[in-house]
C-alpha cells in the first residue's frame, strides 16, 4: 500500500450537450443558454477542481509535498472564437457557451490562489491549458481549427503528456503558480 500522495492531476471537464442538435445554435447562444448547463459546468468544471484539490491538497500539505497540475484551456485565457463553429455551409451550427470558458479561467485563478496560499507547504500548484485536441470532431472543424495555430494543426491526445510529466516530477521544483500554454 503507498503511503502518501504525490501527484493530482485535476483533469474533468463538461463540454455542453444539448438534447436535440437542431435546437443547439439557439441554445448555445448567451442570451438563451440554460442556467442548469451554467450550474453543471461550474459543479464539474469549477467545484470538482476545488474539492479534489481540498481533500488531496490538505494530505499533501500534511506530508510537506505534492504536484497539483489543474487542467485548464487556452478558452480559459482568451474568449472562443466563435467562427470556429460555423460549418461548412456557412451556418453558425454551435456557439461556444460560456460557462466553458468562465470555468477555465477559474481553474486558472484558483491555481494561482492555491500555490500563494500553500507557498511554504512543499506544495506546488500549476496550470496546463491545452489548445483543441483532436477527439472525433468532424474535418471541417479540424481543417479551420488547424488553420488558426502556428503548428498546422489540433493537438493529439498524447501532446501533452511532456508537460504533465514535467511538472508532476522535480524537474519543475522551483515552479508554482506557473501557467503553460
Amino acid at each position: 500500500m503507498y503511503q502518501k500522495i504525490d501527484i493530482l492531476i485535476n483533469n474533468a471537464a463538461i463540454n455542453d450537450m444539448f438534447e436535440d442538435p437542431k435546437a443547439a445554435t439557439e441554445q448555445s447562444k448567451f442570451e438563451n443558454y440554460p442556467i442548469e448547463l451554467w450550474q453543471k459546468s461550474l459543479d464539474v468544471n469549477l467545484t470538482g477542481v476545488f474539492l479534489c484539490s481540498q481533500v488531496i491538497g490538505s494530505q499533501m500539505v500534511r506530508q510537506k509535498s505534492g504536484s497539483i497540475i489543474n487542467v485548464a484551456s487556452t478558452y480559459g485565457i482568451t474568449a472562443p472564437d466563435q467562427s470556429l463553429y460555423i460549418d461548412e455551409f456557412g451556418t453558425q451550427s454551435f456557439y461556444k457557451p460560456p460557462a466553458y470558458s468562465v470555468t477555465k479561467g477559474g481553474v486558472i485563478m484558483l491555481t494561482k490562489f492555491l500555490a500563494s496560499y500553500w507557498e511554504k507547504t512543499g506544495v506546488r500548484v500549476n496550470t496546463l491549458s491545452p489548445g483543441g485536441v483532436k477527439n472525433a470532431q468532424n474535418d471541417f472543424f479540424v481543417n479551420s481549427y488547424s488553420r488558426r495555430t502556428p503548428i498546422g494543426r489540433m493537438a493529439e491526445p498524447d501532446d501533452y503528456q511532456g508537460a504533465v510529466i514535467f511538472l508532476a516530477s522535480d524537474a519543475s521544483a522551483y515552479m508554482t503558480g506557473a501557467k503553460i500554454y
